[in-house]
C-alpha cells in the first residue's frame, strides 16, 4: 500500500474513532455523513487489499514468465539451432532456424521468433529427430510458446486488477473527503464552545502520518461549567 493511501485510511479511521468517542449532543446528529464515511473505510480497505494482492501476484507471474521464457529458449530453441548449425547449414530455408534469439528480448518478439523457428523446423522434422530431438519436439515447442502467451495474458489481467483497485481507491477517497467536510460542519457547530474537543477533531481529520500510525487517543467531551445567575 502506498504511504499516502495508508495515511488517508488512517485519517478516516481516526475520524471514526472521534465520532464514536464524541457523540453529537442532541438535537445534533452525525447521521448520513457518518454512515457514508463508514462505508468509505470499508471500501478503501477492500480496494487496498486488492491492490496489494494484485501487485504480489503480478510480481510472481513476472518471475514465472521469465522462467518460461528461459525454458523456451534453452530447452527448446537452443537444441534446434545447434542441430541446424551442425548438420543442416547448407539446406535451403533452414537459415531461419540458425539464429538463437538473444536473451534480452521482449516477450512478444521472443514468441514471434520462436514461432518462426518452429515453422522452419517443421519442414525438416525427420532430420531433427534423427539427430536427437524427440519425435514430438515440435509439439513440445508449441506448448512452450503457448505457455509464454498464456502468462502474458495472465499478467495483463493482474495489471487490470491493480488499475481497477487504484481507480476504486481514488473514487472512495473523494467520497471520504466529502463526508469529512460534512462532518466538519456538524462538529464545529455541536462543539463550538469546547476547544479541547475541537482540537482533537482537527487532529483526527488531518491526513498526515502519526508515529505508530492508526487513530489517536479519542477525547471525551466535558460539559461546560454551569453558570449561576446573579442573586
Amino acid at each position: 500500500m502506498l504511504a499516502k493511501q495508508k495515511q488517508l485510511i488512517e485519517s478516516y479511521q481516526r475520524v471514526q474513532a472521534f465520532l464514536q468517542a464524541n457523540p453529537a449532543p442532541a438535537p445534533a446528529s452525525y447521521g448520513g455523513p457518518k454512515d457514508e464515511l463508514d462505508d468509505v473505510v470499508a471500501q478503501l480497505s477492500g480496494h487496498s487489499s486488492e491492490q496489494v494482492v494484485g501487485q504480489r501476484l503480478s510480481a510472481a507471474e513476472r518471475r514465472r514468465q521469465q522462467s518460461l521464457c528461459s525454458k523456451l529458449r534453452e530447452h527448446h530453441l537452443r537444441p534446434i539451432v545447434a542441430i541446424a548449425r551442425a548438420t543442416m547449414a547448407d539446406w535451403p530455408g533452414i537459415e531461419k532456424a540458425l539464429l538463437l534469439p538473444p536473451k534480452r528480448l521482449s516477450v512478444t518478439k521472443l514468441v514471434a521468433e520462436s514461432s518462426a523457428i518452429k515453422e522452419a523446423a517443421a519442414q525438416y522434422q525427420p532430420a531433427f529427430v534423427k539427430n536427437g530431438r524427440p519425435a514430438d519436439f515440435l509439439e513440445q515447442l508449441g506448448a512452450a510458446i503457448d505457455a509464454v502467451n498464456q502468462s502474458t495474458m495472465g499478467r495483463a489481467q493482474l495489471v487490470g486488477r491493480q488499475v481497477g483497485a487504484k481507480a476504486g481507491i481514488a473514487q472512495e477517497a473523494r467520497r471520504g473527503r466529502y463526508a469529512v467536510d460534512m462532518l466538519d460542519s456538524i462538529v464545529r457547530v455541536a462543539f463550538e464552545r469546547n476547544d479541547v474537543v475541537l482540537r482533537a477533531w482537527e487532529v483526527a481529520k488531518r491526513v498526515k502520518g502519526f508515529p505508530g500510525g492508526g487513530p489517536v487517543t479519542p477525547v471525551v467531551p466535558t460539559p461546560a461549567p454551569e453558570v449561576k445567575a446573579a442573586a
